[in-house]
């Protein structure tokens, strides 16, 4: 066989397969694997120049997933994949730069994997980008058998997270099927402070979609409270917008004095603080988490203090409703 027909092969080949990766790690890792022999030979460039006209020509494909495709099949051995780790799950996991601390973490969750296969939870992309997260925000200098524990316990705590999220969601949902079961509600609102909010709300919210509603309606009794923000006392002014994308609002805020200064704070709404880096959420595009309960830095189990510098200050409403005060958590 020419050189010239296996290219034809290949080609043939990497269409077809490419065609059925749709979300398979394992496919993708194959589809890596001949997309890298391919442009290693470089028979593309007679006809279409270089590997980018030809992927994008004859597979259909983008620059940017041939990459992924051909990262996936470099940092892993098929071996390694588990048959239902999806290819966004090995994307985020390739990016750990230790070689060994990557292939742990793939384990780690191939053996999750493994074990689940008879629940109804499944690994979530949430809960491989938190773990990564907080094993970044570690720091380890070395890859000690103690470092592989810290590790486990880190994805054992997100796993979970994720499963207990799933349950919580699916109690939620069956409101909406006209159920009577009372453990889908949060226990009775009873505020010590802006308790007229109580005859609205008569359930604490069980979920980031019933807070952010809370929140909206006490904004309110809000707005006059001063505190203290970057050195300076301010206050809330009024809700810019509230939307689905990253960053989930602004709002305006003015400083307390006679030079009043007007500024927009952008604000991540969360049920749970720690689910800020659980999203994989920037800290550089948010100024302040706003939530009901405030997890990650005073539950050493999700992270502790190591997190501190991943996240943006946090204001925890239900504090609010305690003390009637506004206080940032930095």
């Amino acid at each position: 066989m020419t050189k010239e027909q296996e290219f034809i092969k290949e080609t043939e080949e990497l269409k077809q397969l490419t065609k059925q990766v749709g979300y398979s790690g394992v496919l993708a890792w194959n589809a890596g694997y001949l997309l890298k022999s391919v442009k290693e030979k470089k028979e593309y460039i007679p006809k279409y120049n270089n590997f980018d006209n030809y992927t994008k020509k004859v597979l259909k494909l983008s620059a940017q997933t041939v990459n992924n495709y051909i990262t996936i099949s470099e940092k892993f051995s098929k071996q390694e994949l588990g048959k239902l780790m999806l290819v966004t799950h090995l994307q985020v996991i390739a990016n750990v730069e230790n070689d060994m601390m990557r292939r742990f973490v793939l384990k780690c969750f191939k053996e999750i994997e493994s074990e689940q296969r008879n629940e109804s939870y499944k690994t979530k992309l949430r809960d491989i980008i938190a773990s990564i997260a907080m094993i970044e925000a570690e720091e380890f200098k070395d890859f000690s058998e103690f470092n592989q524990n810290k590790i486990k316990e880190i994805i054992d705590i997100n796993v979970k997270i994720g499963k207990e999220e799933k349950i919580r969601k699916k109690r939620a949902n069956t409101i909406s099927k006209g159920t009577k079961n009372k453990d889908v509600f949060g226990d009775r609102f009873k505020p010590r402070f802006f308790k007229s909010i109580s005859s609205i709300f008569e359930n604490e919210p069980i979920d980031e979609m019933g807070f952010v509603a809370l929140f909206c309606m006490v904004f309110k009794n809000l707005k006059g409270i001063e505190f203290e923000w970057k050195n300076e006392l301010i206050t809330f002014d009024a809700i810019k917008y509230v939307r689905s994308k990253f960053p989930d609002a602004s709002i305006r805020c003015k400083t307390v004095g006679d030079k009043k200064k007007n500024f927009e704070l952008n604000i991540e709404f969360e049920f749970m603080s720690n689910n800020f880096i659980r999203d994989g959420h920037d800290k550089e595009k948010c100024d302040l988490i706003i939530c009901w309960n405030d997890n990650s830095k005073t539950d050493s189990k999700i992270g502790g203090k190591e997190l501190i510098n991943k996240m943006p200050p946090v204001l925890v409403i239900k504090n609010c409703f305690e003390t009637g005060k506004i206080q940032i958590l930095k």
